[in-house]
């Protein structure tokens, strides 16, 4: 009816739980989409990774960007600098699919580091937690987030860890 886009491709879609996959497409091109009550998105492929460190741990969040962006990851590096306005940094934050934060006493003392760590564990974002400190051992929300996270892993050196990407 109309000349708007056909929705058969959804007609055997089950939408009882958040995630759903269509059954028409071949199993390599199956679109999955994520139900929320604010709207409906299509899952392209390609993953919204949003980074957040502090200033001086940004040499190894633009590492792990470029390793990521090279798996086809969409990136974004977030510091306790940039950008300045809380309202773009919340946008950035529900754009993204999964956040990894580089943890470390500096972002600790943070505000806008831990306020932008408890938005997105509000709005339930998958959290990585990176220690960027081998003798750091986070405490109060921040260690109650980290305890919470879908993974933690200690930064080698100031390097990125092959099992970051793993």
């Amino acid at each position: 009816m109309g000349s708007g886009t056909s929705s058969d491709a959804l007609k055997d879609t089950k939408f009882g739980d958040n995630t759903t996959t269509t059954t028409e497409l071949p199993f390599s091109k199956q679109v999955k989409t994520k139900w929320s009550s604010t709207a409906t998105k299509i899952f392209t492929g390609a993953v919204n990774v949003l980074i957040i460190c502090q200033t001086n741990q940004q040499n190894a969040a633009d590492r792990l960007r470029s390793q990521l962006i090279e798996l086809k990851f969409n990136c974004y590096t977030l510091t306790d600098t940039t950008p300045s306005s809380i309202v773009a940094r919340a946008n950035l934050v529900r754009w993204s699919d999964v956040f990894i934060s580089l943890i470390s006493r500096s972002y600790q003392r943070a505000f806008c580091c831990m306020e932008t760590i408890n938005y997105a564990k509000d709005i339930r974002k998958p959290i990585v937690v990176i220690l960027g400190e081998s003798n750091f051992q986070p405490y109060g929300a921040l260690g109650a987030i980290s305890a919470g996270a879908v993974h933690t892993m200690l930064l080698d050196d100031g390097g990125i860890s092959e099992n970051v990407l793993t």
